[in-house]
């Protein structure tokens, strides 16, 4: 049997020693190859155009590339603290560690792409009109940093998370966590892998959710774009405690039907002159009304009324004073019908 040509030169594969760690022995070469070929490949960096790139199209083992991110097993996570260690130390070995935290639409489409949903589409979208696209949404954290041979400043992948959409979890039942929560998450992992080191977040305003600075606050920087209007204060008190039920049997202070007058606090009696020994009794009756300044007979005759034992002094009634009119369309501010309803004892 013919020994197969190597996929790389043993150049690349020093150079890519550190990453290719957290693989195994067997699929370490194919890593490699998709690695390198990811970078070079011009369009959609499929397995299929990387092979492509590198030549590699005609191999008949070429399932084993596509095994590589299907069914081998090996850990994200590692790998991306590897790639975010050597990044800071490059770029950003002394002082304050910035990093930018925002999400990219993957535009995808068949219906094997189960977690896609439709989201919002800047790139395609403008002022007057809104497009949605259905894709991948996935949130990024990056290394801002300075690069010497750009003299700019670029964005570098530290680690990225999908975000499936709301309808894949309910098909799973799983729960849906918002992109402010896959945010907090990863910003969370990249502050535990740089225990020493003052970090900076900035993000957009989409991200500026009090929950997400209040929980980010004590281990980061956090600069985002909040609203004008915005209202920073601390939350509310906690409510007391309720009150214990009352105790059955037990009655309950306050107004009772048998006082009219304290059932409606709101209404107060009419101002009663002193009583005139000379007049005969008046028989009690019941409750003035304060608006009409009115009596109602409520009670029986001679009997004890809600202001007491005894007779019921007379009571003056309120005239019947003219309103105010507007005639001619005149306003009712006008000082020529203002003062003499008023003058009358009318009212506005």
């Amino acid at each position: 049997m013919a020994c197969r040509a190597p996929l790389l030169p043993a150049a690349f594969c020093r150079w890519l020693e550190p990453a290719l760690s957290v693989f195994s022995s067997r699929c370490r070469p194919q890593a490699a190859a998709l690695a390198v070929g990811a970078l070079l490949a011009i369009g959609p960096r499929t397995v299929t155009n990387i092979l492509r790139v590198l030549g590699l199209s005609e191999r008949t083992d070429f399932s084993s590339f596509h095994r590589v991110l299907s069914r081998n097993t090996w850990s994200g996570l590692a790998l991306a603290r590897l790639l975010s260690l050597a990044l800071v130390r490059v770029f950003a070995p002394c002082g304050p560690v910035l990093v930018g935290l925002d999400h990219t639409l993957e535009r995808r489409r068949g219906p094997k792409i189960r977690p896609a949903a439709h989201y919002y589409d800047p790139v395609r979208s403008s002022r007057g009109r809104k497009i949605t696209s259905r894709g991948l949404r996935w949130a990024s954290v990056m290394l801002l940093g300075d690069v010497p041979f750009v003299h700019r400043i670029w964005a570098l992948p530290m680690i990225s998370a999908l975000i499936p959409g709301k309808v894949f979890c309910q098909s799973l039942n799983r729960r849906y966590r918002p992109v402010t929560a896959w945010a907090l998450s990863l910003l969370r992992i990249v502050r535990r892998w740089l225990p020493g080191r003052a970090l900076v977040a900035v993000m957009d305003g989409e991200f500026a959710s009090l929950a997400l600075l209040r929980a980010l606050g004590p281990a980061m920087t956090v600069v985002s774009r909040l609203r004008l209007d915005v209202r920073l204060f601390d939350p509310p008190a906690p409510r007391p405690p309720a009150r214990p039920a009352r105790a059955a049997g037990g009655q309950r202070a306050g107004p009772t039907q048998t006082d009219p007058a304290a059932a409606r606090p709101g209404r107060a009696l009419a101002t009663l002159r002193p009583a005139d020994p000379h007049r005969p009794p008046v028989p009690a009756r019941g409750r003035i009304h304060l608006r009409h300044r009115a009596m109602a007979s409520s009670g029986p005759a001679g009997g004890r009324g809600p202001l007491g034992p005894g007779p019921l002094p007379r009571i003056q009634a309120r005239p019947r004073c003219p309103g105010l009119h507007r005639p001619h369309g005149r306003s009712a501010r006008h000082p020529r019908l203002v003062l003499p309803a008023l003058g009358d004892g009318g009212h506005l």
